[in-house]
């Protein structure tokens, strides 16, 4: 009997660990120690993918042995990724506040356009006995989501009411966009041959290519003019 509770126990430890189910309990924590709600919910989005990649970079095999810990990589390269950075960038400097907004916007739109419409496949997904896949697509769908949800009620509850959604905010949020294909995306893709989305593997048909370059770049046109009017409406009435 005492066997078998030890073997349960390290069993379902094992599950709770791998799996990131202590990060919303330190999300929760976190909120409780700061009263900040956008702080402790961005740190507990970014634990996700970091604890992933710990735990299950071997599943993966953009890097070969003896180098297969770089694999961990992977989780600064998707623009969702970005994602966290910029969100980090707005915490520390509220001006940038519209081009944090207008990446969460097209992070959003595009991952559920691109699932839904396109038939997008996750290729993060692996095999592993002790691989939960609900609990991980829930963090998945949080994490293309809740990050401009949060945003929006920034608007409600911080000193965040400046001349924003601009020309130059435009600019900037394509100029972070353009720098992530550039300077991440490429790259990775050159050295590692990983289209990191199913629907831009080389197999794929160029128009769907050509179809979601444009929607993205028409997505944070419109996201800004979005931004705009929601700011309008929001800080109007504070």
């Amino acid at each position: 009997m005492s066997e078998n509770i030890i073997v349960n126990y390290k069993k379902y430890s094992s599950l709770f660990w791998k799996n990131g189910f202590y990060i919303p309990m330190i999300s929760v924590l976190l909120y409780q120690a700061s009263g900040d709600l956008f702080l402790s919910s961005i740190i507990g989005l970014k634990l996700f993918p970091a604890n992933f990649f710990y735990w299950f970079y071997e599943k993966f095999t953009y890097f070969p042995e003896p180098y297969q810990r770089w694999n961990q990589f992977k989780q600064f390269v998707r623009l969702t990724d970005s994602g966290h950075i910029v969100s980090f960038v707005y915490y520390f400097y509220p001006q940038f506040f519209p081009i944090a907004f207008n990446l969460h916007f097209i992070i959003t739109l595009g991952y559920w356009y691109s699932v839904i419409v396109l038939k997008m496949s996750d290729n993060l997904q692996i095999i592993d006995d002790e691989y939960i896949v609900w609990f991980n697509n829930l963090f998945t769908y949080t994490l293309h989501g809740v990050p401009l949800v949060l945003l929006i009620r920034e608007l409600m509850v911080q000193d965040v009411c400046y001349h924003y959604f601009t020309v130059n905010d435009l600019y900037y949020s394509y100029a972070w966009v353009y720098s992530w294909l550039l300077f991440v995306y490429l790259p990775w893709r050159y050295f590692t041959k990983d289209p990191v989305y199913s629907i831009l593997d080389t197999n794929g048909p160029f128009s769907i290519k050509i179809k979601i370059f444009t929607i993205m770049n028409v997505a944070l046109f419109i996201s800004n003019i979005v931004g705009y009017y929601i700011s309008q409406i929001i800080c109007k009435y504070q």
